[in-house]
């Protein structure tokens, strides 16, 4: 197949959804198929892994530093790809400014769904919402299929609504590239968060456990500044690859997404959790996790989806923490979020929506 992978970012900093896209395109191609990126994007820093890799391998990255200038890019963007006339369209869902409409129209196309947009745009603007309720009838109502990265997403009237034939992939990471860290060797606790300060990502509730738990340490990746920082709390700022990896290997528990009931959420799969478990870090989460669900393993402490999980829990999580002090996950107790066997089954399923297998 010629595959189109189509998307908008904020920015192309290296994260976990650049890694995710990268992984996504390279396994593809080592599956025998043509995959192209086109990606229009805010910030593309100079050295960018997947920007210098994509354009080695033909792929088109708009960047735009104003609205009217977003608008030009991703109608190019578009032409682009329906001169190319790829067999499939893979289209991560956001905020398209306009909606790639000919697109869905002309060609056969799979929207990636990564959350609830009707519950996370409730926290947004009156306009920013009545734009978004458009954006969503346009992509998976004209879509040939959905791909979900949570089953709670799936079965949702929201997205059942438009009848499409779908799939459920947790989000997955290359365990292959990544390096198990050795245990850090630390006397107390050092717990690390890496996120953006999304009210559903619970810094606040970080903080608060940083107060319960005056003798651990915290670092926090991504936010830029939190409003009261207790003095066991380190605030990085947004960092590459290489700099915040550099502060999770000095650290014991990786720190999850801890209030998704904000967005009204009970399930997701968030890939910091996969990158902390692939570097060998126990971690703590607040929501059930799409790849864990009826499980419980040693290296993962899931606390109750609530506005209390962290407060009431204070001595469960010093716990957990001592315990997982001197110990790393293994890839072995992991293999099932390896990206390579969850793109053969996505590829599977673009096989499906284009000759009606499986």
């Amino acid at each position: 197949m010629r595959i189109a992978y189509v998307s908008y970012l904020s920015t192309l900093s290296d994260s976990g959804v650049t890694a995710k896209i990268g992984s996504q395109l390279e396994v593809w191609r080592r599956l025998g198929h043509e995959a192209t990126l086109y990606c229009a994007t805010r910030v593309a820093p100079a050295g960018n892994t997947l920007q210098r890799v994509e354009s080695e391998a033909g792929g088109q990255i708009e960047v735009f530093r104003s609205p009217r200038e977003r608008i030009g890019r991703m109608a190019r963007l578009e032409r682009s790809v329906l001169a190319a006339a790829p067999d499939l369209v893979y289209l991560r869902y956001d905020l398209f400014t306009p909606p790639p409409v000919r697109l869905l129209r002309r060609l056969a196309t799979v929207v990636e769904c990564n959350t609830d947009d009707l519950a996370e745009f409730r926290l947004r603007s009156r306009v920013a919402r009545a734009y978004n309720r458009a954006n969503r009838r346009l992509l998976y109502g004209c879509s040939a299929g959905i791909a979900f990265v949570a089953h709670e997403l799936a079965e949702s009237p929201r997205f059942a609504r438009f009848g499409k034939p779908r799939i459920v992939l947790g989000n997955g990471i290359d365990l292959g590239s990544a390096v198990t860290f050795p245990p850090a060797g630390n006397d107390q606790p050092r717990f690390a968060f890496l996120g953006e300060p999304s009210p559903w990502q619970g810094i606040d509730k970080v903080l608060a456990l940083a107060t319960a738990l005056p003798e651990a340490r915290f670092d926090l990746v991504g936010p830029k500044r939190v409003e009261s920082e207790p003095a066991n709390v380190t605030v990085h700022g947004l960092l590459g690859a290489t700099a915040y990896r550099e502060i999770l290997a000095g650290c014991d528990v990786g720190l999850g997404t801890l209030a998704l009931y904000r967005k009204q959420m009970r399930e997701a799969s968030p890939l910091k959790v996969r990158e902390y478990l692939a570097h060998g870090l126990p971690t703590m989460i607040g929501y059930e996790d799409t790849d864990f669900v009826g499980l419980e393993p040693w290296f993962l402490l899931r606390l109750p989806n609530a506005d209390w999980n962290v407060e009431e829990q204070a001595e469960r999580i010093r716990s957990f923490a001592r315990g997982a002090a001197g110990r790393r996950v293994a890839h072995a107790e992991i293999a099932h979020l390896d990206a390579a066997a969850k793109e053969a089954r996505r590829v599977a399923f673009f096989e499906s929506i284009l000759f009606g297998r499986g």
